[in-house]
């Protein structure tokens, strides 16, 4: 059936629905005769195939308070399912089965339509939930960032060695400041916060804000290493394996990755393990090498996945 005789009711039986005095702004036609100007729109913008003009033109016809027929609201609908508005398009298509004749081949295609448009308003709906929830969420941590920020500036230990990590790293809504950073991990390493004393250490091997200096890293890392800090436990591994403002000394470096490995470093546990490959600071054992590789890529760590490939010449599923 074609759309012009589809839509025949509206050409020729247009009637009033209560429409307001002035009537639409624009329109200088009575209104009847400006619905069978939006239709002809329509079905030549639907045949072009432009259906947010098309949506427009059925949009302007509702707009004139007018009576439709029941296949005007399928037309409709495929205008706004095609123009991505698959919501309105159910509830126009929700209109049109509750009034169209079952027997006809618009009825079966318009619920063959009702199953697409369904599908893509659910999709969009729960789109919709995560971002709202998502937002929330952002809202949430943004609180918590400021009132985090607000409790290290009235002096809370455990918050200023926080604020300074994000400053740090740029995390929790805050942007990088690697001054701020400083600050506060300053103020927190003054009482012997060992993540603020890790924090710092890495600032100054970095050179990140500061002059790169590995003696003063050196000096904090010592001081939160006496706490256990695996960071610490690392770094200072790091420093002894490569000669870092101390003499490069394997032994020492394998002492340290092996405490860092004891505190759950995966990346102790990679280093260590390449220390056995070469025998360097340890006596040479593949064995315990394949052991700690294993270990450390288990616990998710990349290099030691790649590693246990290439080095052993094996595959293991990591899932």
């Amino acid at each position: 059936m074609s759309f012009q005789k589809i839509m025949a009711p509206v050409l020729f039986g247009a009637v009033l629905l209560g429409l307001s005095a002035t009537g639409p702004a624009r329109a200088q036609l009575p209104p009847e005769v400006e619905a069978d100007r939006l239709l002809l729109i329509a079905r030549d913008s639907m045949e072009a195939q432009d259906w947010a003009k098309a949506r427009d033109a059925f949009e302007g016809i509702l707009a004139l308070g007018i009576a439709v027929p029941p296949d005007f609201h399928y037309h409709y609908a495929r205008a706004l399912s095609q123009s991505g508005r698959p919501v309105q398009a159910k509830e126009e298509l929700t209109l049109y089965l509750g009034k169209a004749d079952r027997g006809s081949e618009t009825y079966r295609d318009a619920l063959a339509l009702f199953n697409t448009v369904d599908a893509a308003a659910r999709r969009m709906e729960e789109a919709e939930r995560k971002e709202a929830a998502a937002a929330a969420r952002k809202t949430e941590d943004a609180r918590k960032t400021t009132a985090r920020i607000a409790e290290a500036e009235a002096g809370d230990v455990d918050a200023q060695e926080v604020v300074g990590t994000w400053y740090m790293y740029g995390t929790n809504g805050v942007k990088r400041d690697y001054a701020q950073a400083r600050k506060w991990l300053e103020r927190a390493a003054a009482q012997e916060q060992d993540m603020a004393l890790a924090g710092l250490a890495f600032l100054y091997v970095n050179g990140w804000g500061v002059p790169k200096d590995f003696v003063k890293a050196h000096g904090y890392y010592i001081r939160a290493a006496r706490k256990n800090n695996v960071h610490a436990l690392h770094g200072l591994g790091v420093m002894y394996a490569n000669g870092h403002g101390v003499r490069k000394d394997p032994v020492v470096a394998a002492q340290w990755y092996r405490k860092g490995a004891e505190a759950g470093s995966t990346e102790s546990m990679n280093n260590l393990a390449g220390l056995y490959m070469k025998g360097e600071g340890v006596p040479l054992n593949r064995d315990i090498a394949y052991e700690l590789y294993l270990k450390a890529g288990k616990l998710g760590h990349k290099g030691a996945q790649k590693n246990i490939q290439t080095l052993f010449g094996g595959f293991h599923d990591w899932n």
